[in-house]
């Protein structure tokens, strides 16, 4: 007999201008072959607008519903743009043209579906990846790995190659079928570089763990999986909690992994008043984490409506990072603090905690403030390296912060005038304190190191759980009673000490707090770190 595969069926095509209801019977006749009898179909589709004007709009719209209904072989004019069109459209919704790679290349005109070379000869890593090429990015991954280190190779050749994928996206060069693909091809290099890292004994790479998550009442996840997709290839471990995800899980998952970053996700208007509730969880459970928030629906202005700290339109801008913006925070933030506490040592009424130690030194020693601030910033980050178990890079770093900060602090000693009426010293007070804590906010809004004392006090707060203002309050009385200890001491008086201090102590940690959760909703200039920048 004629094999199946071999059989046709012809369900004949009748013209529609004069017998109307056998379009519908004919449709229903291919289904009834390609679904019951497993037989291809064929029919000659032009005929069904015979004697219509405007006959293309009858036959695509019928082309369309028969291929649907399981049509195998439309007999068409090739010629005729809008019947092409209309195949090309449908074997992308069927999964025939698979990632729409034939789409893409019929409608974009861009060249970019040539079929891919067997071999990574002649290619570059940066190409391999444009294409989408997992084998060859693989292949020119290991190249690349036996002349240069594991981080140079995603540093100067993984991630750039991303870059100008990301770039030619925003561009319409491209689109998402192959942002996804480069994306992939990406990751098989990343591989090879773990790999690679393996068998030469190191740690694996990463550039800081994420939790994402789309919030609860909404199942849309696609945007979300193609962000933990270049999040991963930017070198970031991501913790993807999925879709339509309680805000109590998201919360536990955050402090159970100490994450400092979240990406929330929401399609639907409806849910997006789910993702203010799980940011307001978050704030309100003292998670030590920057909030990170897109979506269809979501806009900048509404983003920092809700308490996000950043907006990402896309999965480019949320793998992007601003460091001149993130360094003028910090300058900023290291101003802040030392005005604030320069403003409560010219009060005449104690210093703050922060250099009530110091200024006890300074007072039985020929050091000035800000150098005695300096040794302090020693001692903390010794401390620091005690709790962690471990000598860390941030903990180094913290060593070169304190000396610009003791330096600002001489600074602006230097310029203030010591003469104050009362009503002026109240103010001093008073402001100190809160500029003070919103320098420690807004530093550590930009996750860069706070000078060695706050930095401590970060991490003590992240080791053990603890809201950063509850500890640096502990911590600042410390400083207090070691101050009264040293000035008992030496000077016999309480000259470190006095109502400054004492205020500092019970305030200071509050203002803290505030301005972390008034910060996001602040309209900062660009350069700050406010939602609507891209990060």
């Amino acid at each position: 007999g004629i094999p199946r595969e071999d059989v046709f069926i012809d369900c004949l095509t009748l013209t529609v201008s004069a017998q109307q209801d056998q379009a519908a019977q004919t449709l229903r006749a291919v289904r009834y072959v390609a679904e019951v009898l497993h037989l291809h179909t064929v029919l000659g589709v032009s005929n069904i607008s015979f004697g219509l004007p405007a006959r293309e709009n009858v036959t695509v719209s019928f082309l369309t519903q028969a291929m649907y209904a399981g049509l195998d072989f439309p007999i068409v004019n090739p010629n005729q743009k809008s019947i092409m069109d209309a195949i090309a459209s449908f074997r992308v919704l069927s999964g025939e043209d698979r990632d729409s790679e034939r789409y893409i290349g019929r409608f974009a005109s861009a060249g970019e579906s040539a079929a891919a070379p067997p071999s990574a000869e002649g290619m570059t890593l940066s190409e391999a990846i444009a294409k989408g090429l997992r084998k060859e990015t693989a292949v020119l991954t290991e190249r690349a790995l036996e002349t240069l280190p594991p981080m140079d190779v995603i540093d100067s050749l993984l991630i750039p190659a991303l870059d100008r994928v990301g770039e030619r996206y925003e561009k319409q060069e491209i689109f998402l079928p192959q942002l996804i693909n480069a994306a992939n091809a990406a990751c098989e290099g990343f591989e090879a570089v773990k790999r690679r890292i393996a068998e030469n004994g190191a740690g694996a790479v990463s550039r800081g763990t994420i939790v994402i998550a789309t919030v609860h009442g909404d199942i849309h996840d696609i945007g979300k999986n193609i962000v933990r997709v270049v999040l991963e290839n930017y070198g970031y471990t991501v913790i993807d909690l999925g879709r339509d995800v309680p805000k109590e899980t998201i919360v536990e998952a955050v402090r159970r992994e100490n994450v400092r970053l979240v990406g929330l996700s929401a399609l639907m208007t409806t849910t997006v008043a789910s993702m203010a509730e799980t940011i307001e969880a978050l704030r309100d459970s003292g998670a030590d984490c920057r909030i990170m928030v897109g979506g269809a629906v979501l806009t900048p202005e509404y983003a920092r409506e809700i308490g996000a700290d950043y907006y990402a339109k896309d999965a480019k801008q949320a793998a992007e990072k601003q460091l001149p913006r993130r360094i003028l925070q910090y300058v900023a933030g290291l101003v802040c603090m030392a005005v604030g506490l320069v403003l409560l040592k010219r009060t005449d009424w104690g210093v703050s905690p922060i250099t009530a130690v110091p200024d006890a030194v300074a007072n039985i020693t020929p050091l000035t403030l800000g150098n005695a601030t300096i040794l302090l910033h020693v001692l903390c980050v010794a401390l620091q390296i005690v709790v962690q178990k471990k000598v860390t890079l941030k903990s180094i770093l913290c060593l070169g912060v304190g000396v610009p900060f003791g330096y600002l602090v001489d600074l602006f000693m230097w310029l203030w005038d010591p003469t104050m009426v009362l009503w002026q010293k109240i103010v001093s007070l008073v402001v100190g304190i809160a500029v003070q804590g919103f320098g420690v906010a807004l530093i550590s809004g930009c996750d860069m190191m706070l000078p060695a004392p706050d930095e401590f006090n970060n991490v003590v707060a992240r080791t053990y759980d603890r809201k950063l203002g509850n500890v640096k309050m502990c911590a600042d009385a410390a400083y207090v009673i070691v101050a009264i200890v040293i000035n008992l001491l030496f000077q016999h008086s309480l000259a470190s000490v006095g109502i400054s201090s004492v205020a500092s102590v019970l305030l200071t940690g509050r203002f803290v707090q505030l301005s972390c959760r008034l910060l996001p909703k602040i309209k900062m200039p660009p350069f700050f770190n406010a939602p609507g920048s891209k990060a």
